[in-house]
Formats: C-alpha cells, structure tokens, sequence
C-alpha cells in the first residue's frame, strides 16, 4: 500500500465512478432524519458527490454541502439546485455560511474521517438550541452463502491486512465512536439515540467491481496488486451467476443540541 496518499482524499481519483456506483440510502432514512420538525435547510458535512445532498434537496431542502476533495465537490455542485452551495473545506474549519443557527447537520458515511473532538465541537458550536447532528453509513451484512465464504478466501489468501467493509467477513466497519456505545453523548450534546434501518441491493458483477474500485483501502492497493484482488472477486461472482443480492443496515446516530 502506497503511504503518500492521505487515505480520505484518495475518493478524488475516481470521483465519477464514486458517483455511478456508491449506493444511496431509503427514504426511510431520510423520513427518520429529517423527520416532521420545521427543517428547511441542513449543513450536509463530508458531501462527497452529493448523494445525500440531492436526496434531501429532492424533499425541499436547500443548504450548505462541505467537501474537501475539489473532484468529488465539484460533481456535487454540479448536481445540486440553485438553493446550494458546496464548500470545498474540511468541516472542522469550514464556514458553513457564517452561521451558528443550523437545525440540521447530517454526515453520510464520512463521519470516521473527522477528527472526533474537533468535529463534535464543530457541530455543536453550529447548530441552534434543539438542532440535531445526524451520522448515519451503509453497513453491508454478507449472507453467510457460498460467495461469502469465497470472498473470504480471496480476501485472506490476497489482501489479509485489508479492513475494508466490502471484503465479506466482518472485520469492524468504520464509524465506531468510543463513548457513544455507553450512551454517552459529547460535550454540546444533551443525548444521543442509534437506530438503524435496513434495506438491500441487488449488483451485477461489473457493479460490485465498480464499487469496490471507489473504497480506499482497495484504492491504496498498488494498481496490479488490486487488478488481481478484483480479477478473483470478478471470477468468483461470475461462477455464481454473476449477480447477487446484498442486504445493508444504515446505522443512524443523532445527537440532539
């Protein structure tokens, strides 16, 4: 694995595929995390090319994406209604409009490249009394079948080291905030809730292939070193049909101001 690419910047490189292939989320998510409250407009941290700001943007809300990796920004920008801006800055110093009374702060899948306690200072510093941080990521949950136990043979015969979420057996995704287990909620935040919703997705080899092409730590594996992970990934979902269907649980943390 290559040490000169910052690990959470490593998604500008193929920040159109990034686009086409990561999925999206339910609109049970939305409908939980935007809820019935007077919301009209949200701060969406770690925007990546959009894909949950365009979903909320669908639902009437304007606002404010923060994205550091000017490929990834620039895509969401371009996707986004006139009722958005897209800052390109990490969330612990950006601006978010100079403001200090948002309602809404989501962070879709991007929260575990935040430093925790600037990044929880941040958020309480922007939101208004009551406003809500909402952390929520796709958590994939192999079916123990037969292309599982193959991935897993591919993952520990190739990439043993790997940690990514997308290698089949489980190897503790991302996103895990010390304290939060116990209940605890971070200094701003007077408590916190973790609720999850699940739903699934139905990929296509070359989809799978795809998505797999936009995680890091397949990215910071040396380009042939990943051709032959994937190459046996794409076999292995070949010889089952070249399809399969993958269930996800979007876990979901609010933290309420």
């Amino acid at each position: 694995m290559s040490g000169t690419r910052p690990q959470r910047l490593v998604f500008g490189e193929v920040a159109d595929q990034y686009d086409r292939h990561r999925p999206g989320y339910p609109d049970a998510l939305y409908d939980m995390v935007i809820g019935d409250g007077p919301v009209e407009d949200v701060l969406d941290v770690g925007t990546g090319t959009g894909r949950a700001a365009v979903a909320m943007a669908a639902r009437g809300l304007g606002g404010i994406g923060v994205e550091p990796s000017p490929e990834m920004a620039a895509i969401a920008r371009a996707k986004l209604p006139d009722s958005w801006v897209v800052e390109t800055n990490d969330f612990e110093v950006c601006r978010a409009g100079d403001r200090h009374d948002w309602p809404l702060i989501t962070c879709a899948q991007a929260w575990h490249w935040i430093d925790h306690d600037r990044g929880f200072a941040k958020a309480a510093a922007l939101l208004r009394p009551g406003g809500v941080l909402a952390l929520f990521w796709n958590r994939p949950t192999f079916r123990l079948d037969d292309l599982r136990h193959a991935l897993d043979q591919i993952y520990d015969r190739l990439a043993p080291d790997m940690k990514s979420s997308l290698r089949g057996r489980g190897t503790g995704p991302k996103g895990q905030l010390p304290g939060v287990e116990l209940g605890r909620p971070p200094t701003g935040f007077t408590a916190v809730r973790r609720d999850e919703v699940r739903w699934e997705r139905a990929y296509t080899t070359d989809e799978w292939i795809g998505l797999l092409e936009t995680h890091s730590d397949h990215r910071l594996l040396e380009p042939g070193h990943r051709a032959e992970v994937h190459g046996a990934v794409r076999d292995a979902i070949d010889e089952r049909g070249g399809r399969f269907m993958l269930p996800y649980r979007v876990e979901v943390l609010r933290f309420f101001a």
